[in-house]
């Protein structure tokens, strides 16, 4: 791919910023991070995010979303050296990751679709943050009761994703005990339980899914289905 901003069908801005970095010490210090907001369609995200931005992660700290309002378009945030706070480096964390499986995706050596990566996924957040079934159960609720409250999922919906759950639940349980690739595990051994309520652990777990679910270009009703396979999923285990 040309140079993104030599490209005509793209826009690419930048934004220089001096954001805080808390040193070992406790004192702080100021070190310019670059932002740039890549417009293009969906369907090219992925050939941007292996053709320039890999290269800006190689050579630094990088992490990057995707976002479709008011205009489907990629955010990249580059970091100076230096130290990175917690939720900056996980962010750079999970990009790399999900940078080497669209690589392996485009190579077509692949071992899981994205969406099984990502139901994986859900299960080593959950298990990181050490949530409880309760937890668990009320994460995966809140990830697809929006659709049946939204009017996506009707009555005939949901009796269609009942069957489909039924039918995966042994290679789904197989999926989920599974060891994920090492690079995977590096990763989500970063996740860990903060201190505070039953409720921020929540709250963790669902940013980190929503993010990581982001990044590899699995949204909203198809992530929402998964939250629905592993809510049944744990309650039948519950009622075993």
């Amino acid at each position: 791919m040309q140079q993104l901003v030599d490209e005509p069908a793209l826009h690419v801005s930048h934004h220089q910023y001096q954001g805080l970095k808390r040193l070992d010490q406790g004192r702080r210090r100021r070190l310019p991070t670059e932002t740039i907001t890549v417009d293009a369609p969906a369907e090219e995200h992925d050939a941007i995010l292996l053709d320039r931005v890999a290269a800006w992660a190689a050579a630094g700290s990088v992490s990057f979303l995707r976002a479709s309002k008011p205009a489907w378009r990629l955010e990249v945030i580059r970091y100076a050296a230096g130290p990175l706070a917690p939720d900056e480096a996980d962010a750079v964390a999970d990009s790399e990751l999900v940078l080497a499986f669209l690589a392996l995706d485009r190579a077509g050596s692949l071992d899981r679709s994205r969406r099984e990566l990502l139901l994986r996924a859900m299960r080593r957040v959950s298990d990181g943050l050490a949530l409880t079934r309760r937890e668990r159960l009320k994460l995966h609720e809140a990830g697809y009761i929006w659709a049946v409250e939204a009017g996506r999922w009707d009555g005939a919906g949901i009796a269609a994703l009942e069957r489909r759950s039924s039918a995966l639940r042994d290679g789904m349980a197989a999926l989920l005990a599974s060891p994920c690739d090492p690079a995977s595990e590096r990763r989500w051994k970063l996740v860990s339980r903060p201190g505070g309520s039953s409720e921020a652990a929540i709250e963790q777990a669902r940013k980190a899914i929503g993010h990581h679910a982001n990044r590899l270009g699995v949204f909203a009703e198809a992530e929402a289905i998964l939250h629905y396979f592993l809510f049944r999923f744990d309650t039948d285990r519950e009622s075993e």
